[in-house]
């Protein structure tokens, strides 16, 4: 009899696979029927019209389609193949179908950073450092950023906007830290997403002493008392660390002083009398002014007033028995009225009315 060619070449479901899948994923099965009793049947993908796709695909002669590639749904949703079905006779028939790629949301790719992230210490809160961008293979898709918790980070010290845009949220310095390590996601309507560390790098700027004496004002004072030589201890700080040297470079009184070059202990050349002041307006108030710099030249100045002040004379005070006979001695009452507008008023002390035992000043 004569061989009859095979019929109704079909697949048994609607050809479809979701994107994404491994090689070798099971797309579907192919049918045909063949009028020849004990007829044996072959499938295979063949040349021609509608043959678009083969080459993502294996076809088994069994009929199972299988996936030859990862299908991405973005570059092609619909992939067209031509099938033939043949019998132990050759007799065949050919035809196309087409191959559905369903839609998976994806992470978003490429997480980049605008350039190198680098910026002078001591910008204010809020200046820029850069950009972050990224790609998603979804088209339409929306993305986020923002910045990952995480303890070995610096991300407290940044502002990321949701858009990408990084500021700093505090003043950086250099001398604390000079590279800064921070954790970027970035993900999309669905959160999906991925992660990366970048760097910021600080960058030194060069920064002047600061003198601290005085809370650090423009004009500081210092309160001394008379015969000492003694004025003041300056203070200053250099955030660079570099040492620094301290100098007086001016004053009316300015004559009058020493100061260290190195622990900046500012000192009388001779010690002040309160009775006989040598200041310029003899008012004793004595104006010198100082200077600190350190190694490459950076200076800070400050203009100061040591006040000398009176200091009790014990070799000069007069001591009474304040009108006490007896060997009991004054009552603290006779004292305070004894020294009444002498250098001693009210600073002396009756401790014991028995053997005597007074406190007075000591200066």
């Amino acid at each position: 009899s004569n061989n009859t060619v095979p019929s109704d070449l079909n697949a048994t479901t609607t050809l479809s696979i979701l994107e994404n899948q491994p090689i070798g994923s099971i797309v579907g099965e192919f049918i045909a029927t063949d009028p020849d009793a004990g007829a044996t049947l072959s499938y295979s993908l063949v040349a021609g019209a509608g043959d678009g796709n083969n080459s993502l695909f294996t076809l088994e002669t069994n009929g199972t389609l299988k996936t030859a590639a990862i299908l991405d749904y973005e570059s092609g949703a619909i992939l067209s193949i031509r099938v033939k079905v043949q019998d132990e006779n050759n007799a065949s028939i050919d035809g196309n179908f087409t191959v559905q790629v369903t839609n998976q949301n994806e992470a978003p790719l490429n997480l980049t950073s605008s350039g190198v992230f680098t910026l002078a210490e001591n910008e204010a809160a809020g200046t820029a450092v850069g950009s972050f961008s990224a790609t998603d293979p979804d088209a339409g898709a929306t993305l986020s950023f923002s910045l990952v918790d995480d303890n070995r980070t610096s991300n407290a010290s940044f502002n990321l906007s949701t858009g990408g845009a990084l500021t700093t949220a505090e003043i950086l310095d250099f001398e604390n830290n000079a590279s800064h390590t921070i954790r970027v996601l970035v993900s999309d309507e669905f959160n999906a997403s991925i992660e990366g560390n970048f760097t910021v790098t600080v960058n030194n700027v060069e920064e002047v002493p600061v003198i601290t004496f005085g809370g650090g004002a423009a004009n500081a004072t210092s309160n001394v008392s008379e015969n000492q030589r003694g004025a003041a201890s300056i203070a200053a700080t250099e955030p660079d660390g570099q040492a620094l040297t301290y100098s007086i470079t001016g004053g009316v009184d300015a004559a009058l002083f020493a100061i260290d070059a190195s622990t900046g202990e500012l000192s009388f050349i001779a010690n002040p009398d309160y009775e006989l002041p040598a200041d310029s307006d003899q008012n004793n108030s004595y104006e010198v002014n100082i200077q600190v710099v350190d190694t490459v030249g950076n200076t800070a100045s400050q203009s100061i007033t040591v006040v000398v002040e009176n200091m009790i004379d014990l070799s000069t005070a007069i001591f009474t028995n304040a009108g006490a006979t007896g060997r009991f001695g004054p009552t603290q009452a006779q004292v305070n009225a004894a020294y009444t507008g002498t250098d001693l008023d009210g600073r002396v002390t009756v401790n014991t009315q028995g053997i005597q035992e007074w406190t007075v000043p000591f200066s």
